[in-house]
This record gives C-alpha cells, sequence and structure tokens, in this order.
C-alpha cells in the first residue's frame, strides 16, 4: 500500500503585504520585495575637507622634507604683518582726542589762552584751529605790553580770573659725546600745585623754585640726564648771545607737552621767557592758564577772539557748540549737519590749514 505525500502548500494564511507565491514553503518565504534605501550622499562641509584632504597631506609632507624652507616662507609672511600691526596699535595708542588731551594741556585750570596778532576764529579745540589769509586788526587788550608779567595782568584784569604763564624751552646738553636736545616744560609748579595736577607730578624731591633748578623725568633718565647732582646746559638770549648755565637736580617727576600731541618733558622748571629758543605755543605766542571754579563757555571764546586770544576751553571741548552756531570759514572741512552727534564729529576731525 503506498503512503500518500503531504502537500507542501502551506495551511496558514499568507503573511501581510502580499500573497505567498506556490510552492515555497511559508519558513522561505521573507515577505513581498521591500523598497529600496536612499543612500544619502556627504554633506557640504564634507565634500569641502575632501576636497582639501590631498592638498593637505601633501603639503604636510613637503613641510617634513624641506624644514628650513617652511620657516623661511612663515618668516617672511609672519613678520611684515606683525610689523603693521604693532605699528597701528602704537600710532591707535599715540592719537588721542580732545577730551583725553584735556588734563595734559590744561591740568586742572578751566581754559588755556594763547595771543596771537590778529583777530582769530573761535573754535572749540586749539587743535582745530583755522590758520590762513590775512588777519584782520584785534582789539587792543588794556595793559598789554612786551613782558609775559605785564601781559599777564592785563589778561587777569580782562578775565577776572589767575593766569598762570607756561612756556615750552630747548635746551641743550652733552651727555658723554653726544649732543642732546632737551624740551623743559616750565611752569611754576611749586607756586600752583594743584593747578599743574595732570601736567605734571612730582615722584620724590621737590618743586624747582629757582631759574638754576630742575625737576628731572624719567624720559630725561632715560636720555641718559642723571637722577641727581647736576649737569650743564646750553641757552641762547633773545640777542643771539649763547651761555652755559648749571641746572640743579631737586627732584625727580614726570611733565608732559601738548604742542600738537602728547609727548614727555625731559625737564620741568620755571618759564624762562628771557631764552630765545622758547615755544610760547603753536603761534610763537605767549600762552596762559586760566584758573578760576567757573567754567569758560563759548559766549567768552567768542569774545575773547575779537581781542586775538585763542581759547581752549573745558567745558566747550567737552560740550561744543552744535555746526550751525559757529561760524567758520568755507575752507572749512564740516561735516554735514545730519549727523548724529556734533561732538563726535569734532572728536574725529583733524587740524586743518587754509592758504
Amino acid at each position: 500500500m503506498t503512503t500518500p505525500i503531504p502537500d507542501p502548500t502551506p495551511t496558514s494564511p499568507p503573511p501581510a503585504g502580499g500573497s505567498q507565491p506556490h510552492g515555497i514553503p511559508e519558513r522561505r518565504y521573507a515577505g513581498p520585495p521591500r523598497a529600496a534605501a536612499s543612500v544619502t550622499g556627504p554633506s557640504a562641509w564634507q565634500r569641502w575637507v575632501a576636497s582639501w584632504r590631498v592638498a593637505l597631506r601633501l603639503g604636510r609632507r613637503d613641510v617634513v622634507r624641506h624644514k628650513g624652507r617652511s620657516a623661511l616662507v612663515v618668516i617672511m609672511v609672519a613678520l611684515p604683518v606683525a610689523l603693521l600691526v604693532a605699528g597701528n596699535v602704537l600710532f591707535s595708542t599715540q592719537d588721542i582726542n580732545a577730551t583725553e588731551k584735556l588734563d595734559y594741556s590744561l591740568g586742572t585750570a578751566q581754559a588755556r589762552l594763547t595771543h596771537e596778532e590778529g583777530k582769530v576764529t573761535p573754535t572749540p579745540v586749539e587743535d582745530y584751529a583755522f590758520y590762513g589769509g590775512e588777519p584782520k586788526p584785534a582789539t587792543p587788550i588794556p595793559g598789554w605790553g612786551s613782558d609775559v608779567a605785564v601781559q599777564a595782568k592785563a589778561l587777569e584784569q580782562l578775565t577776572g580770573a589767575k593766569v598762570v604763564p607756561i612756556a615750552t624751552t630747548s635746551l641743550e646738553t652733552r651727555i658723554g659725546k653726544r649732543l642732546t636736545f632737551l624740551t623743559a616744560l616750565g611752569i611754576d609748579a611749586a607756586a600752583h600745585p594743584s593747578l599743574v595736577t595732570g601736567m605734571a607730578r612730582l615722584e620724590s624731591g621737590r618743586w624747582a623754585a629757582t631759574s638754576s633748578e630742575v625737576v628731572v623725568t624719567r624720559a630725561g633718565i632715560g636720555v641718559g640726564l642723571p637722577e641727581s647732582g647736576s649737569f650743564d646746559v646750553t641757552v641762547t638770549d633773545t640777542e643771539g648771545k649763547r651761555t652755559t648755565k648749571t641746572l640743579t637736580i631737586v627732584g625727580i617727576g614726570e611733565g608732559y607737552l601738548t604742542d600738537y600731541s602728547v609727548r614727555p618733558a625731559e625737564v620741568v622748571m620755571l618759564p624762562d621767557f628771557s631764552q630765545a629758543m622758547v615755544s610760547y605755543g603753536p603761534t610763537g605766542s605767549a600762552t596762559f592758564l586760566l584758573d578760576r571754579t567757573a567754567p569758560v563757555g563759548w559766549d567768552e571764546v567768542v569774545k575773547w577772539a575779537d581781542y586775538g586770544l585763542r581759547v581752549t576751553s573745558r567745558a566747550v571741548v567737552l560740550n561744543p557748540p552744535d555746526l550751525a552756531t559757529l561760524d567758520l570759514p568755507l575752507a572749512w572741512p564740516i561735516a554735514p549737519t545730519s549727523s548724529p552727534s556734533a561732538s563726535s564729529s569734532w572728536r574725529r576731525s583733524r587740524r586743518s590749514r587754509c592758504c
């Protein structure tokens, strides 16, 4: 008797997703064909890195093989860049605006007065002064004379405040075998110690009390001046006669000059207006500090300009008038009136000279 062969067709229902083909056991059926998975390509960053991988590998091998040449290339590129950055930083730190310059120029005074031959164009800051053209005759200052002491008294009567003369003096001295030129800040700091705050500072000793005494600064010590004792200088008087005098060091401190920029003075001494090599102001005129408690307003700056006085006022520098108030020459570089801040435009300006 023959045994029947079982039917290979599965009795269970076909799996979900499709019917099972005839003749394939259920244990071998994996279901209907699946959709092909989407293949995602490399990202933009991966493609960028891959594009540089070969070049970077070749560059690294070249650097390892030629170390000397590679170092020379780095130096040739890095050295000029470093010099440019250092020069830019040095220039930026020395280029101060009018507000930062106030204490160096005025100390604690309210204003700085410089007398000139004719009428001047009033400006908020002396650094922005207008020069050029034939000056108009100025109104004579009552009691004005050729002596600085007489001029100071005349200014006191005009302004109603105490004025202190200051000067910048050039001296010659010999340090070893080298002829050195010194610049001195001339001001009676012993008589006006509070007025010179910011302009000069005493570290040790005392301020000069006579014309033969000086306070040497760190800048002076840096050029070779002694910290104590005395040294000889050569001066030239107004008649052109050169004489040698001995200066005694009575203290060590600091002093600053503000002729167009802020720079340290080598010595601080009493102002000697009998010397020919004395610079009073930017135009060779006498300069005075106005010592009073009340600030100097723009109306006084304009009024004193008729007397030939160029005024740098602390209050006007901190709060300059708007451009519409100023009566400046046509050649003056005026910023557009739509500027967000007239004060900022003044501080960003540079000295202008017109012929």
